[in-house]
């Protein structure tokens, strides 16, 4: 699976792509690098458009359980998930499956997204400031899956 993102500290914006394989454990990694860099607060685009193939019902129900207990933990901002026509049922039962405090929406272009994790993040923002300010993340990781044996990139922002 190539899962790819960055993260956008300016934005307090986490932009992540799937083209190829689309991986369970690919994913729990993305969210575990995710909280380790301390942008589990940030806004998330999370784009599957590319994605060769759904994730099974179980794989969404664990990564969905993994993200609820994410939400009783600390606070979570906004989620657009992009997809295409054939991955919307898919992404519909991840976005119900994943309830917690904040918001999700489905969307066909990342235009959209984006708009409206910038309308919606406004507010998120403010009620997730105490935390971004406990923990600044400090650098910007794009994450290739290892088995296509690419390293890991770091820049700064």
């Amino acid at each position: 699976m190539a899962l790819t993102y960055s993260i956008h500290h300016a934005d307090r914006l986490v932009v992540a792509v799937v083209g190829g394989a689309f991986v369970r454990r690919e994913v729990e990694r993305y969210l575990a690098d995710i909280l380790a860099t301390g942008c589990g607060p940030y806004a998330k685009l999370f784009d599957i458009v590319r994605a060769a193939n759904p994730l099974d019902s179980e794989d969404m129900r664990a990564l969905g359980s993994r993200i609820r207990i994410l939400g009783a933990i600390g606070p979570m901002a906004p989620l657009a998930i992009v997809t295409s026509t054939t991955l919307r049922p898919v992404a519909e039962a991840f976005a119900s499956y994943a309830t917690a405090p904040r918001s999700i929406q489905l969307f066909d272009g990342e235009q959209a997204a984006r708009h409206w994790l910038h309308a919606t993040s406004l507010h998120a923002t403010s009620l997730c400031a105490g935390a971004l300010k406990r923990q600044p993340a400090r650098y910007c990781r794009a994450f290739t899956s290892p088995t296509k044996n690419k390293p890991k990139e770091q820049s700064h922002d």
